[in-house]
């Protein structure tokens, strides 16, 4: 590697946007010696010498040819744009909304089972058809259509529906 070479690193460097520390680094050489062959002090030891040819000739020829002559190199081209989410990730997506969905339903349907069952254990107290009157009856029918076998189906449902999403999109993540 001749020292025109080594004449190019701090163009290279403000070229490639990266620093003394991070550049000596990928050449494998410590700063102050890149910093002293950058000012012409000392040439870069051959294994940095070696990396910098290796990067010099990654370099597109237009972009090698600036450096040389000491003009602004052509600017690099703009990173391509993220890919769109694929199939995969797009479900992943999905289950995590059907996923936050079912556990508020899940949330409320619980709760309700909860009210259900605390009024119809209001409604085994001795005192409660005194207490309530005709409202006993409509209390009874309110907690039953929470506390039934019907109710307890549907929940029992609900939990094995969210256990069926839980796993899929725990294979998706995987």
């Amino acid at each position: 590697m001749s020292s025109a070479a080594t004449d190019l690193l701090p163009a290279l460097r403000r070229y490639l946007a990266i620093g003394q520390g991070p550049f000596s680094e990928v050449l494998g050489v410590s700063r102050v010696q890149l910093n002293q062959a950058e000012r012409g002090v000392r040439p870069l030891p051959v294994a940095g010498r070696l990396r910098l040819a290796a990067v010099l000739a990654a370099l597109p020829p237009a972009v090698l040819t600036a450096l040389a002559l000491g003009t602004e190199p052509p600017t690099p081209p703009a990173p391509a744009p993220a890919p769109a989410p694929g199939p995969l990730a797009v479900r992943a997506q999905q289950l995590r909304r059907e996923l936050h969905r079912l556990d508020a339903e899940l949330a409320a349907r619980r709760e309700a089972a909860r009210r259900g069952r605390a009024r119809l254990a209001l409604l085994q107290t001795p005192a409660a058809p005194d207490l309530l009157g005709p409202g006993a009856r409509l209390l009874r029918l309110e907690a039953s259509q929470w506390t039934d076998a019907e109710a307890q189906a549907v929940l029992r449902l609900l939990e094995a529906r969210r256990a069926g999403l839980l796993h899929e999109l725990s294979l998706l993540e995987a």
